[in-house]
């Protein structure tokens, strides 16, 4: 038997025990239902709650990508109208979404119908004759006549005339997702517009990555006062934990602390990579679904199977994207404090990689990192920043679809040349950087 094999992984299910497959317990990129926390510690439900009974504000959920923003609307309001911001090209894009949301339609028909009528009367009859004798009466005889036609009218109304006059007969919450994906000019035609439904009590929820928080008021100034931020709280190691000590169980398996506190420490926060690295597990010890008798995981958690997900899962393109940076042919080399030669990306991204990498990180900590990792000076300040933009600009291509006009999920990377902040959101491609990038530190584990 293999180090970390689970003995009577392949026996059949006990019937008198619920059962449950392991892509029920451990879903990667959905809804959660057995290993769903809600976080109690933290409130947020409980946040999301009190604002839709209070209303008369825009409420703006900020948390980096796969933080539990989405699972949290989902969970506490399934009825919401969702809207991607990743979709919205102009403002009408926003309002006619809204519009197919409500099943509602912009184009009418109407028929109308005109007629006439005529009418004509014939008269005869006779008088008393002469004489005494004869018949004396009158006989009038009418016919009428009519024609019509009939009218076929039609127009197509504003999306945004439609979506509000239907918004306010039901009044659901609305939710626009990745808002930060919209163009500034939008935005502020977005939230100008929502401006009188949120006062009638229309619940309006933005949802954004963290340094794009301050984009509602930005967008419109008077909207100050009447925006509400919730910001969803980094995940601690103890409820990352908890989702482990909640799935293992539902399939009758015993993980051992040091092996989950292992998986939580190396999942960024991320609620999304620790349901990742528990499918793994279950995967490579050939679990399907919950197993007949308790049983106990074994084996020691090491660096190979971190290493191997993210060499089989990270999104290799991006990384080498970012390090060969524009088309050019004219770059200065660099030598790396271990001997190897790279340009002035690779310096920049090893040095944050060096880092840990942190998710946040002003240009002071990167002129450290880069003194760090380059055995020659490092460059000047204009230099590296002017990397970190160009590397924003193709983090933002790779995850635009010219097809379809919208962004398909969150650049790897963002930096703001206002604050001289880079920011890194994608705890995914965090992960990959620490095990790609980063030279080992010894402190991993591996479950084979």
């Amino acid at each position: 038997m293999e180090q970390g094999e689970i003995p009577g992984a392949d026996l059949e299910p006990n019937p008198d025990r619920r059962v449950y497959q392991r892509t029920e317990v451990f879903v990667v990129g959905g809804q959660p239902t057995v290993t769903y926390n809600p976080r109690p510690a933290q409130g947020v439900d409980q946040r999301v709650r009190d604002y839709l009974d209070e209303r008369g504000r825009i409420l703006c959920i900020t948390g980096p990508t796969k933080s539990g923003k989405t699972v949290l609307i989902r969970g506490t309001i399934p009825n919401a109208l969702r809207v991607s911001g990743g979709e919205i090209a102009s403002v009408e894009d926003f309002w006619s979404d809204i519009v197919d949301g409500l099943a509602a339609y912009t184009d009418e028909q109407a028929e109308t119908s005109r007629g006439t009528s005529e009418e004509a009367t014939d008269s005869f009859g006779g008088a008393a004759k002469i004489g005494g004798s004869g018949i004396d009466g009158k006989h009038d005889e009418a016919a009428r006549t009519e024609a019509g036609q009939r009218h076929t009218l039609s127009r197509t109304r504003d999306p945004r005339r439609v979506a509000k006059e239907e918004l306010l007969k039901t009044k659901p919450p609305v939710v626009l997702d990745d808002f930060h994906h919209v163009g500034p000019e939008i935005q502020q035609a977005i939230v100008r517009g929502v401006k009188d439904l949120v006062f009638e009590g229309i619940p309006m929820i933005f949802v954004a990555v963290p340094h794009r928080a301050a984009d509602v008021v930005r967008a419109e100034r008077e909207m100050r006062g009447r925006v509400e931020h919730l910001e969803i709280p980094p995940w601690t190691i103890e409820e990352l934990d908890e989702i482990a000590e909640k799935g293992f169980a539902a399939l009758n398996i015993e993980c051992p602390h040091e092996t989950s506190r292992a998986m939580a420490n190396e999942s960024y926060g991320s609620p999304h990579l620790m349901q990742d690295f528990c499918l793994k597990i279950c995967k490579g010890n050939r679990i399907t679904q919950t197993l007949p008798a308790r049983v106990r995981l074994e084996g020691a958690i090491t660096d190979t199977f971190f290493r191997g997900i993210a060499a089989t899962e990270g999104d290799d393109d991006v990384y080498q994207r970012l390090k060969q940076g524009p088309a050019r042919s004219d770059r200065i080399e660099r030598r790396l404090r271990g001997g190897e030669l790279t340009d002035i990306y690779g310096a920049v991204l090893l040095a944050v990689a060096s880092t840990g990498p942190k998710p946040e990180l002003d240009w002071t900590e990167i002129a450290t990192a880069l003194r760090r990792v380059l055995a020659d000076d490092a460059p000047q300040r204009q230099e590296y920043t002017r990397v970190l933009e160009k590397m924003a600009q193709i983090a933002k291509t790779l995850v635009w679809d010219d097809e379809h006009n919208r962004y398909v999920g969150d650049p790897a990377l963002d930096y703001d040349a206002r604050l001289g902040k880079l920011h890194i959101s994608d705890p995914f491609f965090l992960f990959q950087m620490r095990w790609r990038v980063r030279p080992p530190n010894g402190n991993g584990s591996h479950i084979s």
